[in-house]
Order: C-alpha cells, then structure tokens, then sequence
C-alpha cells in the first residue's frame, strides 16, 4: 500500500499539533491493540526505572536471567580464562606493560610504563577486529559483554599479543 505524503509533512517536526500527522497514519481501533498496551496507558512507560508494569517485568526478567546459578558460572569461568591470559602479558613483554593487571571479573585494565601506547594499542586492535578502550593516560580497558565466550577471549587477547610483539619489534 502506497500513501502519498502530503506538501505540509515536511513541517512534522515543528508543528506537533495532532491534526496535522493523524492523517499520515493508518487508521487503528484499540481492540486491534494486544491486551498489555490497553492495561497501560499512553505515557505511563517513558521512564527508565519509574516503576511502571513493564519497566518493573523487564527489570525482573533482567536479575532473573543475571542471577542465574549457570549464568554466574559462565561467567567466572570465562573470568578467569581472562585473567590468567593477561596476567602472563607482563611477563611476555615487560617493556610494555606493568604489573598487575588491574580490575576484577570481566572488567580488566592492562597498565602500561610509557603513557603513550595505550592509544596505540587501541588503534593497533582496532584495525584487527578488537574493541578496546584506552582507562585513563596509562591502561588499556577490557569491558566484554557478559556473554562472551572463551574462544572470543582467547581471540582479544591473541590481538592485544600480536600488537605487542609489533610495538617490541619496532622498539628494537
């Protein structure tokens, strides 16, 4: 179905009066509306934590997935396979990176001694598929989703130790 847009709707966006889009859209009856949006009015879900029905189902579907026994394990596990891949970067480059490696969990910062190399290596892994952040004028920031998986770990930090071993060789 075509509908042809009238000469004044380029106006929308300064004139909000009702009358001038109601007729851009199709017409509706509210028993066409599924159940949930009758039970909730107009307005009453535009707020992030205001306690409304949905933002209060959806933050509990939220914890309920978040507080899950095999959710929390996945995630340590993974954790840990991240940080005993980071820890052994001092060791592997100590020119670079300082030690310890900073953070807990899955958020992680790799602390470098010279202040300049945290943007490069955010540029470095960047151009290699990986995201990284640079945390403050001396670290590089790892802050994965809570679902990554370990193959994808193992694939960050093969990148951050390929850009390492660039930044030792051009050093030399």
């Amino acid at each position: 179905m075509s509908m042809s847009m009238p000469a004044s709707a380029s106006v929308l966006a300064i004139n909000t009066k009702a009358d001038t889009y109601s007729s851009l859209l199709p017409p509706f009856h509210p028993s066409a509306l599924p159940p949930f949006r009758l039970s909730v009015p107009t307005g009453s879900h535009g707020t992030t934590f205001g306690g409304s029905v949905l933002a209060t189902r959806l933050g509990h579907h939220v914890v309920t997935r978040l507080s899950a026994p095999t959710f929390k394990a996945h995630i340590a596990a993974v954790a840990n396979h991240l940080d005993a891949r980071l820890s052994a970067l001092p060791s592997y480059f100590p020119s670079l990176i300082s030690s310890p490696i900073r953070g807990r969990g899955l958020i992680r910062g790799l602390p470098f001694n010279d202040t300049s190399l945290p943007a490069s290596v955010v540029n470095a892994a960047r151009l290699r598929g990986v995201l990284l952040l640079t945390a403050g004028k001396d670290a590089v920031r790892l802050v994965p989703s809570l679902n990554v998986q370990r193959a994808e770990v193992d694939l960050a930090v093969d990148v951050i130790e390929s850009v390492l071993g660039e930044m030792v060789a051009k050093k030399s």
